[in-house]
């Protein structure tokens, strides 16, 4: 059951309040049933075709063709009873911002799966909105889209938990990780700034295609790396 709580941000009345268990699970059982739908298989890296194909299944228009604000990557558009659309800034086609292009439409697919449903029901809305509900815009900075957004903006920080786990589901990831312990005798957290640390973060970044920063992020939010992990857990 969903719940409820007091929006701050003053975008609602009432906003809907996910846990990481939760956000977890949505974005796991999203990933894997589109591949396994798609390709009969779970194989990762995830192909960037493929993450592209995942939006525009869930929007009325996916435009990667925008020009946006330096710093600025892409956003997401809301309507009342309509799909969303999702802009993505034109210059994240060049082949060397391919992992910038990714984050960005897991991130606006975030947006989509996580709060699109606000919009497509009448009487919902009006008890969001407590009056007629506009069209709501989230733009997305490039500060925000691989999960560092600040908590009290709900919106980009779940769409930003939702980026990494999308790209680096929390069974596979925790797979890849357990492996890695396992060759490297390794029996706990792990030090960001350490030489085993850095070795890690390499290992997911070919393991799910991405960048050094997103794969940082997402083992800090599963509690494998740490800035200063206790001695006696590592060797």
């Amino acid at each position: 059951m969903m719940n409820w709580i007091s929006d701050k941000t003053g975008r609602f009345r009432l906003r809907p309040f996910y846990t990481d268990d939760e956000l977890e699970q949505i974005c796991e059982e999203e990933i894997t049933s589109f591949l396994a739908k798609r390709h009969g298989e779970i194989r990762f890296p995830v192909t960037t075709n493929d993450l592209t194909v995942l939006v525009e299944q869930h929007v009325a228009d996916l435009d990667n063709g925008c020009v946006l604000p330096d710093g600025q990557d892409g956003y997401t558009d809301f309507f009342p009873n309509e799909r969303p659309q999702v802009k993505i800034a034109s210059r994240l086609q060049q082949e060397y911002l391919e992992n910038r292009l990714r984050t960005t439409l897991t991130h606006e697919h975030g947006h989509v799966r996580l709060h699109g449903f606000l919009f497509q029901f009448d009487d919902g809305l009006q008890h969001l909105f407590e009056g007629k509900p506009e069209q709501v815009q989230s733009r997305c900075n490039r500060g925000t889209i691989e999960g560092r957004a600040p908590a009290v903006d709900w919106m980009e920080w779940q769409a930003g938990f939702a980026c990494g786990a999308l790209l680096m589901p929390k069974t596979a990831l925790m797979a890849t990780v357990n492996e890695f312990r396992k060759d490297h005798n390794i029996f706990g957290q792990v030090g960001t700034t350490t030489e085993t640390g850095r070795v890690l973060v390499s290992t997911v970044v070919d393991a799910f295609q991405v960048s050094r920063e997103a794969a940082t992020v997402r083992l800090r939010e599963r509690n494998v790396m740490v800035d200063h992990p206790s001695a006696s857990l590592f060797g």
